[in-house]
C-alpha cells in the first residue's frame, strides 16, 4: 500500500499484467498515466546470415594454442575470426520496446486530497487506486486479463455529478498515431528498425470506453466523458509477431485486436472481473507463506516500511510480501502462449532499455524462473519452454556453421528473433556456448517437478538431446581421456582458457538430466549411454590452494599471475558461477561431497555479501544449499534493505527483474529441497523465523508439501502427492520414506 502517486518515477508505480499485456499504475489524482507494454514489441528483425560460415577452422586453431598451454593471442582470434559481427548491440539484434500510455485527466480534482491509497491486490492480480477530493469518494481499478487478452480499468465515484474529463493515448515510437471515433481511441504504428531494407512489427492498440451514465465524445485525438458515474476503459493490443522460426511475421495486429474484442462482446466490467480473478486467483492462491508475522507494520506504507527495514529488519510480512510478490511478477509477465519473461519482466518505459531488456543466458533468463516450479507456477514455465524450442532450430544452425557439428548451441544474449550465433565482437563473454545446456536444466526441471512423461517425450527431450549431443561432440580429450570444454570461459571476467568449472558443472548437470530420464525413454538407451560415459570422464573439480572451489582448469596459472595477486581471496566478482553445481545444480551438496561444499562455502566468503541484485538473490539459494540459515536469511534480508526500488522491484542497477525471482526462490529453498532424490524439511530455517507455516510449496517428483513449525521445530508437515510415488524425506537428523497414493497424502508430526 502506498499512500502518495508515483509521480513521474516508475519505480515507483505498480506493476500488473497477464504474461502478454501489462500495465504500470502511476496513481495520479487530476492526471493519471497508465503504461502499457506488449511483450513481442521488438526492433530488430531475423537474419539468415547472424552465423558466420567457416569460422569452425579458426576455433580448431585456437584449441591448439590452447592445448599447448599458451594463451598468447587467443582473444584476438576468437575476436577476429569466429565472431559474427551480427547481434547484441546490432540494430538487427533488436531491443525490447515500450507500446503507449492511457493518459486520463479529470475535471473537479482541485479540492483537498484525503485518504489516498495505491495498492496491488496481490491474491486477485488488481491494482486499485482510491481517494477523496472535499468528500467525494473516487475508486479505479485495473487489471489485465489472460483469459480474454485485455486491459481493463474502471473508475468511478459517488459524486451526483460524477466523472468528467478526457482520456488519451501517447507513445514514443515516431512511426505511430492516434485516431479517435465515438467512444474509441485507435493507436497503431511500425516499429522503427532504423533500416530502409528492413520492416518493422506493426502493432495496434484499440481502446474502447464504456460509459455508465452521462456521455462521451470524440475530438483531438482523445474521448472525453461528462458527468458519468464510473466509466469502464478495454484496451487490446497486439503486434504481428509469431514465434515460429524462421518466420517472424504473422497475422496483423489489427486483425488479432478485433478477433480479441469480438470476443468479449457484451460482457460487463463484473463479468470481465470474475473470469481474472478465477484465473489469477487460481494460480496465486496455490502457496501460502507465514513468517510468524505481527500486525504492528501492517498499514503502513511500503516505502516507509523499507525505511524501517533497513533500520532493524523486523518486519517479517515484508519478507513474505517479497517472497509472494516474486510469484505475482511471473504469473503477471509469463503465461502460456507469450513470450518469457525478459530482463525486466514485461514492463519497459523505453525504447533503449537497459541491456535491450533482453535475455540473457549466463545467469538471468535462469533464474527468472527458478522459482516456477517449486513455489507452484509450473504452467508460467511454458513460454521459457516454447521460446527455448524456437531457439534450438537456430541453435542447430550456429552449431553445424561455428562448430561443425549436431546439436544446438546459442550463446550469451538472444532475442525474439532467434539470434544463437557466437558474438558479436564485443568482448569474449560474447562466446558462452554453454549457454544451451544451462538454459535446458530449466526445461529438465520442469519434468522433474510434474512428473509430465508426455512432456518430456514431445518438447524436453528435444531440446535436452540436443543440447547434450554439441557437447558429445564439442568436449576435447585431454590426457588421461579426461573431456574438457575448450575454449572457455568464466563468466563475465577472467581468460580465455580451456575446462573453465560453469562449463564443466553445467554439462554435468546436463548430462545428468538426460540420464535421469532413461526409464522413461528406453528407445535412447544407446545415446543415454553415450552420455553416462561422457560424464563420467569429465575433468573433476578441484579445490584450489586458498581453499576454494576451482574455478579454472589451469586454476595454478590463474593463482600464481602475478597480475592477479591475491585475486581469489580478493575477488567480489557479481557472477558465482563457478558455483552452478551448489545451486540450481546438485553436483555439489553438503551431504555427498561434503570437502566440496566446504570450499564452495570458502568461494562464497570470498565473493563477499555484496552485489547486483541478482548477485545477492544467488547467494541466498547458495547459501541454503549449504544449510546456512542464518547466512541465507542475511543475504535476504540485506537483498530486501539495499536492492529494491519503493515498488519492490529489483535494483540491479538499474531494475532488473531477475532479483526479484531469485529472492522468492532462494526463500522457497531455505524451507525444502529436493535436488538429490530426497526432500528435505526447513533445510536452511533461519534463527529469524522461529515460528511460521508454508502451505503448498513442490518438490521434485509431483509432491507438494505443507510445513507448519514453531520454537524453530516442525509441528506438522503434510506431503500430498499428485500422481503418486515414493521418496525418501530428511528432517534434521530424522529420516523416513514416504509412500502415497495418486491424490494421497502423508502426514509428519513432531514426537
Amino acid at each position: 500500500m502506498y499512500d502518495q502517486p508515483a509521480g513521474d518515477d516508475w519505480m515507483k508505480a505498480l506493476p500488473f499484467g497477464n504474461g502478454r499485456l501489462g500495465g504500470m499504475v502511476f496513481g495520479g489524482v487530476e492526471n493519471e498515466r497508465i503504461m502499457l507494454n506488449e511483450s513481442s514489441i521488438w526492433s530488430g528483425w531475423y537474419r539468415e546470415d547472424n552465423d558466420r560460415k567457416g569460422t569452425y577452422k579458426s576455433l580448431e586453431k585456437l584449441r591448439g594454442i590452447l592445448r599447448e598451454g599458451k594463451t598468447d593471442g587467443v582473444n584476438e582470434l576468437m575476436m577476429d575470426s569466429i565472431f559474427t559481427d551480427k547481434g547484441y548491440g546490432r540494430p538487427d539484434f533488436g531491443q525490447y520496446q515500450s507500446f503507449c500510455d492511457v493518459l486520463i485527466n479529470l475535471d473537479n480534482h482541485k479540492g483537498e486530497l484525503k485518504n489516498y491509497q495505491r495498492d496491488i491486490d496481490m491474491s486477485k492480480g488488481t491494482a486499485v487506486v482510491t481517494y477523496e477530493i472535499d468528500n467525494i469518494k473516487y475508486r479505479r481499478e485495473y487489471f489485465s486479463s489472460y483469459p480474454d487478452q485485455v486491459i481493463v480499468m474502471k473508475l468511478s465515484t459517488d459524486s451526483d455529478a460524477g466523472l468528467s474529463g478526457s482520456i488519451g493515448l501517447s507513445s514514443l515510437h515516431k512511426k505511430s498515431n492516434v485516431k479517435a471515433n465515438e467512444n474509441k481511441l485507435i493507436f497503431n504504428g511500425e516499429v522503427d528498425t532504423k533500416s530502409k531494407e528492413n520492416k518493422g512489427l506493426e502493432f495496434e492498440a484499440q481502446l474502447i470506453t464504456i460509459p455508465n451514465g452521462g456521455s462521451i465524445k470524440s475530438k483531438n485525438e482523445k474521448l472525453w466523458i461528462e458527468n458519468s458515474k464510473s466509466v469502464t476503459i478495454i484496451v487490446a493490443g497486439a503486434t504481428n509477431y509469431q514465434m515460429t522460426y524462421p518466420n517472424y511475421y504473422g497475422t496483423s495486429a489489427s486483425i488479432k485486436n478485433n478477433k480479441t474484442l469480438k470476443a468479449i462482446a457484451g460482457k460487463d466490467f463484473k463479468e470481465l472481473k470474475e473470469r481474472h480473478f478465477k484465473d489469477f486467483s487460481n494460480l496465486f492462491s496455490r502457496v501460502d507463506l507465514d513468517l510468524g508475522q505481527d500486525t504492528t507494520y501492517l498499514n503502513m506504507p511500503i516505502n516507509k516500511r523499507l525505511v524501517k527495514y533497513r533500520k532493524n529488519k523486523e518486519d517479517r510480512h515484508l519478507e513474505t510480501l517479497l517472497f509472494q510478490y516474486g510469484r505475482y511478477l511471473l504469473i503477471s509477465s509469463s503465461r502460456p502462449g507469450g513470450l518469457p519473461a525478459n530482463l525486466q519482466g514485461l514492463w519497459n518505459n523505453s525504447n533503449t532499455p537497459p541491456w535491450n531488456s533482453d535475455y540473457h543466458l549466463n545467469i538471468n533468463l535462469e533464474m527468472n524462473y527458478w522459482p516456477a516450479e517449486v513455489t507452484n507456477l509450473s504452467e508460467c514455465s511454458l513460454p521459457l519452454i516454447e521460446w527455448t524450442d524456437d531457439l534450438r532450430k537456430a541453435g542447430e544452425k550456429t552449431a553445424k556453421t561455428h562448430f561443425n557439428t549436431e546439436g544446438w548451441v546459442t550463446t550469451h544474449t538472444s532475442n525474439v528473433w532467434g539470434f544463437s550465433a557466437m558474438g558479436p565482437a564485443r568482448g569474449i563473454h560474447m562466446f558462452e556456448p554453454q549457454s544451451a545446456a544451462w538454459i535446458s536444466l530449466n526445461i529438465y526441471e520442469h519434468f522433474a517437478f510434474t512428473n509430465d512423461v508426455e512432456f518430456l517425450k514431445e518438447k524436453g527431450w528435444p531440446i535436452l538431446k540436443g543440447a547434450a549431443q554439441f557437447w558429445l561432440e564439442n568436449l576435447q580429450e585431454y590426457p588421461g581421456g579426461i573431456l574438457v570444454s575448450s575454449p572457455t570461459y568464466s563468466p563475465e571476467h577472467g581468460p580465455l582458457t580451456k575446462g573453465a568449472y560453469y562449463d564443466q558443472q553445467v554439462i554435468w548437470e546436463l548430462f545428468t538430466d538426460i540420464i535421469n530420464v532413461r526409464e522413461h525413454l528406453p528407445e535412447e538407451k544407446e545415446f543415454i549411454n553415450k552420455v553416462t560415459e561422457a560424464r563420467d570422464r569429465l575433468w573433476p573439480l578441484k579445490i584450489g590452494k586458498f581453499g576454494q572451489l576451482a574455478e579454472w582448469m589451469d586454476n595454478e596459472i590463474i593463482e600464481e599471475d602475478s597480475s592477479l595477486a591475491t585475486y581469489v581471496p580478493n575477488n567480489k566478482h557479481r557472477h558465482l558461477s563457478h558455483l552452478v553445481g551448489l545451486y540450481p545444480g546438485s553436483q555439489i551438496t553438503v551431504e555427498e561431497t561434503p570437502e566440496l561444499a566446504e570450499a564452495a562455502k570458502t568461494s562464497l566468503n570470498y565473493r563477499g555479501d555484496s552485489g547486483t541484485g541478482w548477485s545477492k538473490a544467488w547467494k541466498i539459494n547458495c547459501w541454503a544449499r549449504l544449510n546456512d540459515g542464518d547466512r541465507a536469511w542475511k543475504m535476504a534480508s540485506e537483498h530486501l534493505a539495499k536492492n529494491m526500488y519503493d515498488n519492490l522491484l529489483d535494483i540491479c542497477p538499474p531494475f532488473q527483474i531477475d532479483g526479484n525471482f531469485g529472492y522468492t526462490s532462494g526463500i522457497a529453498e531455505m524451507l525444502i529441497q529436493s535436488h538429490n532424490g530426497t526432500i528435505k524439511l526447513l533445510p536452511a530455517l533461519p534463527k529469524a523465523w522461529n515460528k511460521g507455516s508454508v502451505k503448498g510449496l513442490k518438490a521434485r517428483g509431483g509432491f507438494v508439501c505443507d510445513i507448519t513449525w514453531n520454537n524453530g521445530t516442525i509441528t506438522e508437515a503434510v506431503i500430498r502427492s499428485e500422481k503418486g510415488g515414493k521418496i525418501p524425506v530428511v528432517y534434521g537428523t530424522e529420516k523416513f520414506v514416504v509412500d502415497v497414493e495418486a491424490g494421497g497424502e502423508y502426514t509428519y508430526q513432531s514426537k
